[in-house]
């Protein structure tokens, strides 16, 4: 960077203070955009072709049709057939991909087969297909030439073409700009070719009724032809119009795999939990994993809340369930013939009242807006059940419109405690709840039940409670109680909802279907691919292959070495990246390919990187706290799963009964490991020996050199440096798969089961710790005290870095703090700003 001054002094400032840094995480991020066909755990097809930002290209066979399955790097298969009056039909394994006037055209002048399935092989000369018009490829044993994208003849033919020709913006237009091959990286010049003709669509087009029928292209479409893969993805068209010339131009959607912003100040905020669900039914492997990142010290201050349905929670699948709805009910019995239906109309006559510990059913009444205390119920008892209905535990049934709750460590008014029959309460958002019986909207299967004992009105049954309680309830294994109306209910047992017909009809995925507050969290320079720069670049690291060319390990290793070699040439922050580099050679890491971080790992490896960049010109201290909670380093220096000496204890008396792995180990008490103890001294600050304030070593009385520390200060040290784990794995990140520290680029956690908790010696004679307040030493209402800290939890009221007592957590009858609106500190911790925030 040129700076304003021809000063050196003035050039450093600037370099500190005011050139932006440059993230090696974000360069790499947002080029990676590689042709993808088939998800995995790390992600998946980004934009859809009727979406902003989908890809369009010329020529009908892509790199990607080298590849059936990613996992076993199976190849695919083209015939091609004359059909009479359309002309030379291609099909890569039964989807169509073009038409031509005439037969496949060889390089040699041989004749291709039709009519036959011919494996879709290497490129001649061994390299990977070049994805462009006229190309050459290695099909069966011929070489031919790559055609272009046509649909003239097979359009309107649903047997050819199934889908609707999409209708692109105008050709040539700011809309549908060509994608441009990124000349400033040299390792993408043996990728991509002048002439691959690649467009991107940069508007929006899902409200065109042609993109309705288009399925879904992050799962494979079941797909039944003779030596045909198990699922197959649809080649869908688009037509664009040169304004000036009228010429139409065709092409065929691309699809590429996509990262999603996720960075600590703007988390993804359903987590990709959107994805997660559309890749839901894949085999165990290929689904892709919620991508939200667990509070860690990196992201802590800016974590958000999201009520979105599809947010997920870290190393959560979503749920399969069959909502029982009206209309769902319906279907199913269509379906299947049962006879399921919900009660309505029952009387409360004899019931407990809910003042006793007995569970009631409370019905939430939409249309009541004034909510009038009908049953002359006391305020606590209003009061009570307004705050149990709010409460309640949905987790199961995610069902918001129907509530069992029961009375525990809560009073009611005296006068109440005999009424069986409450009326209505008001919960805490206003909503008005009706006390009902407590078989009230419970769905039955009464198809073996006499029709005679039941009235059907509409979608509902009536009947009396002598019928209900001698002959529906007395034999559940007649009358299957399905659940509450508008239940959630999951894929498992033995009743009609859990059938394959009634599962593949109506079940859907969800997560967070109540809507209540997920905590989303980010990670450093987590950013979205960008679509603009260029085609198929970076590939996300798997070692067998995506549909794309980057095969190697030694390709996918020189994504790394491009990178960091881009950024110390040009990037603008020249005396950043200096200190980086600087830093990077004190605190080292094993080198790829050393048996720790393999050859193909890209990101991990310049996230690490990316610490000294982010503390180039910072504290120390909080640089060497980034880096001891790295995974790389936990892996390199083997502290990652260190545990006390107690903790290795209780795991040897527990499987003291069972035949250990390690037979010598057997018996024996593990000390935690000190290689990170010993190494942050000696290597990473401190060093050996002792140093006078003018760099001199200091000396002893026998004039040799006074050490920093010894033998007893490793073992107090390695005590401090236990109970750190890999977090668990998320998507959004891309990996090697035979990575040892697959898909974890978050900091460790403590778990502070596997702590020390006994004291440890600090350097100067002291303990690590001393002159910190005590728990009993605190002052009374501490938590209220300036400077008192909060952590947002959720909608679950979990703890976070301690554990609660089993019988504790997620359990709504123990009592919690409650801050009331009027509090003060209420309006700190949740009143909306001015923005609704």
């Amino acid at each position: 960077m040129v700076s304003t001054s021809n000063d050196f002094e003035s050039w450093v400032g600037e370099q500190i203070n005011v050139v932006p840094k440059s993230s090696h995480r974000q360069f790499f991020r947002k080029r990676t955009n590689p042709k993808l066909e088939y998800a995995y755990d790390v992600g998946a097809v980004g934009s859809f072709p009727c979406e902003k930002f989908s890809r369009w290209r010329k020529y009908a066979l892509s790199s990607r049709d080298q590849i059936d399955n990613r996992k076993t790097s199976t190849l695919k298969y083209l015939q091609v057939d004359l059909v009479p009056g359309v002309g030379y039909v291609w099909k890569v394994d039964g989807n169509f991909r073009t038409v031509t006037e005439g037969p496949p055209v060889t390089t040699d002048g041989s004749t291709f087969p039709l009519g036959e399935r011919q494996k879709i092989k290497w490129t001649n000369g061994g390299s990977w297909m070049s994805d462009c018009v006229g190309c050459v490829i290695q099909v069966g044993d011929h070489n031919i030439q790559n055609p272009a994208v046509n649909v003239q003849g097979a359009e309107g033919d649903a047997s050819i073409l199934p889908y609707d020709v999409v209708d692109l913006p105008a050709y040539g237009s700011l809309d549908l700009p060509s994608i441009e091959s990124p000349a400033e990286y040299p390792m993408f010049s043996t990728w991509i070719h002048e002439n691959e003709a690649t467009l991107l669509n940069t508007t929006d087009l899902e409200d065109s009724d042609q993109c309705n029928n288009f399925p879904n292209f992050r799962q494979p479409i079941p797909h039944n032809g003779v030596g045909a893969p198990d699922g197959v993805f649809p080649t869908v068209f688009g037509r664009s119009i040169d304004p000036v010339t009228l010429e139409e131009h065709i092409f065929a959607y691309d699809p590429h795999f996509s990262f999603y912003e996720n960075t600590v100040e703007n988390p993804l905020m359903d987590g990709g939990g959107q994805v997660v669900i559309d890749t839901a039914d894949l085999v165990a492997g290929t689904q892709v994993k919620c991508q939200n990142a667990r509070r860690n010290l990196l992201n802590e201050d800016h974590c958000k809340m999201s009520y979105l349905s599809t947010a997920c929670e870290p190393n959560t699948r979503p749920d399969k369930v069959v909502v029982i709805d009206m209309p769902n009910l319906a279907g199913i019995r269509a379906l299947t013939g049962r006879k399921l239906f919900p009660l309505s109309g029952l009387v409360i006559t004899d019931e407990t009242s809910p003042c006793s510990s007995s569970t009631s059913r409370w019905v939430k009444d939409e249309t009541d807006t004034s909510c009038e205390n009908v049953a002359g119920i006391g305020e606590m008892t209003q009061d009570t059940f307004g705050d149990l209905i709010d409460r309640r535990d949905i987790s199961g049934t995610h069902n918001l419109k129907v509530a069992d709750v029961r009375r525990v460590l809560r009073e009611c008014d005296s006068a109440d405690t005999s009424k069986s029959y409450l009326g209505k309460v008001q919960a805490g958002d206003g909503s008005c709840w009706h006390h009902v019986h407590r078989s009230e909207l419970t769905v039955f299967d009464l198809t073996d039940a006499d029709a005679s004992q039941y009235i059907v009105t509409g979608d509902k049954v009536s009947m009396s409670t002598s019928f209900l309680y001698d002959t529906i309830e007395a034999n559940p294994s007649i009358y299957t109680e399905i659940g509450k109306l508008d239940d959630h209910i999951q894929d498992g047992g033995s009743h009609p909802i859990n059938t394959d017909e009634v599962q593949s009809a109506f079940a859907t995925y969800e997560f967070n279907a109540a809507s209540g507050a997920v905590l989303m969290c980010g990670s450093p320079d987590e950013v979205a691919s960008d679509p603009f720069e260029g085609d198929n670049g970076f590939d996300v690291s798997k070692p067998q292959g995506t549909g794309t060319r980057s095969s190697s390990i030694w390709q996918l290793s020189t994504q790394r070495h491009v990178t960091w070699a881009h950024l110390a040439l040009h990037g603008a922050d020249e005396l950043r990246q200096k200190m980086a580099w600087s830093l990077s050679q004190i605190v080292a890491v094993g080198l790829p390919g050393s048996g720790m971080v393999f050859n193909e790992e890209t990101e991990h490896y310049i996230a690490f990187y990316d610490i000294f960049v982010n503390y180039a010109f910072g504290n120390y201290r909080q640089l060497m706290g980034a880096f001891s909670f790295n995974n790389i380093m936990g892996g390199w220096l083997s502290f990652t799963g260190n545990k006390s000496l107690q903790a290795n204890i209780d795991e040897e008396n527990a499987s003291s009964s069972s035949i250990s792995i390690f037979p010598s180990r057997q018996g024996k008490a593990n000390f935690p490991d000190e290689n990170f103890a010993r190494e942050i001294m000696q290597l990473f600050s401190i060093g050996l020996f002792k140093l006078n304030m003018d760099g001199s070593t200091v000396m002893d009385e026998e004039g040799k050199p006074e050490q920093t520390y010894n033998i007893a200060d490793i073992v107090s040290y390695s005590r401090a440096w236990t109970g750190f784990e890999r977090p668990s794995e998320r998507g959004g990140v891309s990996t090697a798969e035979r990575q040892w520290n697959d898909k974890v680029i978050d900091p460790m956690e403590i778990n502070s089961g596997h702590r020390d908790l006994f004291p440890k010696t600090d350097l100067m004679g002291g303990y690590i710790g001393d002159k910190v307040a005590l728990c009993e030493e605190l002052p009374t209402k501490h938590f209220l005290a300036k400077g008192a800290v909060y952590m947002a939890l959720g909608s679950k009221p979990n703890p976070q870095r301690q554990n609660d007592a089993e019988d504790w957590r997620e359990n709504p009858d123990f009592a919690r703090l409650e801050v009331l609106p009027s509090s003060p500190l209420y309006v700190k911790l949740c009143a909306a700003d001015v923005s609704g925030t």
